[in-house]
């Protein structure tokens, strides 16, 4: 499994690395390529809106979710089931399906909030 960037810890301890002469990117998770499969894409398609005003879309397009975050494109990649994940400069978000007891999706967790999806 190989890394890149610095992503795991803060942006402090990137700094005191630097400081100290050592290494100042963290190794960041590289993803086996995956598509997202039919059932997947149906499900996560939808408008998702957080109580705080943010929203994302995803889209169903050619066999794989395009994304637009507060209006804006943004590339997310298919990286296990139910899960993708938004590569920024220095880390990486990840988007994570939440589903009910039927299997289908009420809501996204995208980094650290939970979006609901729109009905």
């Amino acid at each position: 499994m190989q890394h890149h960037g610095c992503f795991r810890g803060s942006h402090r301890r990137c700094s005191l690395n630097a400081y100290c002469g050592l290494e100042v990117e963290e190794e960041r998770q590289i993803h086996a390529e995956r598509s997202w499969s039919a059932e997947e894409l149906e499900e996560l398609a939808g408008s998702y809106v957080s109580g705080e005003g943010d929203a994302f879309t995803l889209t169903a397009e050619n066999g794989t979710l395009s994304m637009k975050v507060n209006g804006n494109p943004t590339a997310l990649q298919a990286v296990y089931p139910w899960q993708g994940m938004v590569r920024k400069t220095y880390s990486d978000i990840y988007l994570t399906a939440i589903r009910d007891e039927e299997g289908h999706v009420f809501a996204a967790r995208y980094g650290s909030r939970i979006f609901p999806k729109e009905v």
